[in-house]
């Protein structure tokens, strides 16, 4: 990914069913003798034999009636969607990873900006489908203005997790680079479509195996089962994602899922808490995209079973399904590359990265979800408080560099530090204000803040990095926020 950097404490950033049946045979065994039983048993059966209940617990009794279809899913590549392309439709914004730029790990050189996935271990396929909308015809009908998303439901049949990591493939082409060749992770797998069925083909590559990174919550996954709300009957329009954060209470101990050190509780005191919303939270660095036929130029979303019926597909093998996965989140790092003691009798414990605007759920209908982050983190009722920790590191050493590592949905919102001491003041809060960014190599107007009220803009597949050389340059007073 393309890297800007604006320093005295720079900023660099790249862009980075079961029920109804039981309901309905109890209804006729008490009128069968009177008038029979008028139940889904009666309608047109779907095309793969059931009754009708979404037809997704079990799959067409004939084999006959599933064709596999192999599928590659590469992680990384451009996004034309992200409102910053050029006229020719390539965007200005962002190398994927693998076209030549540096990682999140600030290393640079050629071919690896993969190393912005290197953490990806899962591939989630997650299926939606509905009846066959065009009578049998080849080829599914889409209207992109539409967005034809009815009718579909979550097809548990075609749910599985590819885990392990993605293969590293060169020769892998995309627009940033005017085609020339890259470095790209892919993941290959097969899919199975049943006759009679479209289908919507979703991927979310993750971190399986991240834990959240706070004192007495370390156990706890960050990608959960209840991170995604798909249940049998779950329609398209309804998929969503909504991610888990914790309340400190400080009128408990610190214990397992509350770290009351955050609050700094000194006997009945909490020090320096009233901007806080009391609330920690890790969102994952999710990667999305939607399968569709290769050498397909629209990159229809709706796959059509009537494209892999034996009588359509003559001689010919299955067409294969490609997608490209994208980063959806913005990420935000800050780098303090002296750490140092309060002072001689307040030594430094540890720091927590802050946004006063955390939206933790989005849908998953489309990429452009993510731009539609909702459920803001409330502000805490007793005191108004709005920040939340959204990274956290120990104190690594005075004179050694500390790293703030976050990944948020898309928006804007105000940032701050709050550095943990285990003697008075205990805590304090320093915002990170517009006017640290005094020059930049290069403007590309990727860096949106309101000078006046410190108000950043967060964009979707962008990375912010903010760094200061000496933690006094971010712990004076004109950054105090209490």
């Amino acid at each position: 990914m393309q890297k800007l950097r604006f320093s005295i404490y720079k900023i660099s950033s790249i862009k980075m069913n079961a029920i109804r049946i039981g309901m309905a045979v109890g209804v006729c065994f008490l009128l069968a003798l009177a008038a029979g039983c008028s139940s889904d048993a009666d309608l047109p059966p779907y095309p793969d034999g059931s009754n009708g209940d979404a037809g997704m617990n079990q799959p067409s009794e004939n084999e006959d009636e599933i064709t596999t279809v192999p599928f590659t899913i590469t992680l990384g590549g451009l996004s034309s969607s992200d409102g910053n392309a050029k006229q020719d439709g390539r965007n200005t914004r962002v190398a994927p990873p693998g076209a030549g730029s540096s990682s999140s790990s600030d290393t640079t050189g050629e071919d690896n900006g993969y190393a912005e996935t290197e953490n990806v271990n899962a591939v989630r396929l997650i299926a939606f489908r509905r009846r066959v909308q065009n009578n049998g015809e080849n080829s599914a009908t889409y209207d992109a203005a539409v967005n034809d998303i009815q009718g579909f439901e979550y097809d548990p049949t075609n749910d599985r997790v590819i885990n392990g990591k993605p293969t590293l493939e060169d020769g892998k082409e995309d627009d940033y680079l005017s085609g020339k060749p890259h470095k790209h992770y892919v993941v290959k797998g097969t899919f199975g479509i049943s006759r009679g069925y479209e289908y919507r083909i979703i991927a979310l590559a993750y971190n399986s195996q991240e834990k959240s990174p706070y004192p007495q919550y370390q156990a706890n996954q960050v990608i959960t089962n209840d991170m995604l709300n798909i249940k049998k009957g779950t329609t398209f329009q309804e998929f969503k994602a909504t991610f888990a954060s914790y309340l400190v209470d400080g009128d408990k101990t610190d214990t397992s899922n509350n770290w009351l050190d955050y609050l700094k509780k000194i006997v009945l005191t909490l020090n320096n808490v009233n901007c806080l919303s009391r609330q920690l939270i890790t969102v994952p660095q999710l990667f999305y995209g939607t399968l569709y036929q290769k050498g397909d130029a629209t990159q229809n979303p709706i796959i059509s079973s009537a494209d892999y019926q034996k009588e359509n597909l003559g001689n010919n093998t299955p067409t294969p399904l490609v997608g490209t996965l994208y980063r959806g989140m913005a990420e935000v790092e800050v780098h303090i590359t002296h750490a140092a003691h309060y002072s001689i009798t307040a030594q430094t414990q540890w720091y927590c990265l802050l946004a006063d605007t955390v939206l933790t759920q989005m849908p998953l209908t489309s990429y452009d979800g993510f731009k539609q982050g909702r459920e803001p983190i409330e502000k805490y009722p007793k005191k108004g408080g709005s920040y939340t920790a959204i990274a956290y590191a120990p104190f690594p050493g005075k004179g050694k560099e500390v790293v703030l590592k976050a990944f948020v949905l898309p928006g804007k919102t105000h940032l701050a530090v709050r550095i943990g001491f285990d003697a008075y003041p205990h805590a304090h809060n320093y915002q990170i204000k517009a006017k640290d960014m005094m020059s930049s190599e290069a403007a590309t107007g990727v860096i949106v803040v309101d000078g006046v009220s410190n108000l950043f803009y967060l964009r979707r597949n962008h990375k912010y990095v903010f760094t200061y050389a000496d933690q006094s340059k971010l712990t004076d007073s004109r950054h105090l926020l209490e």
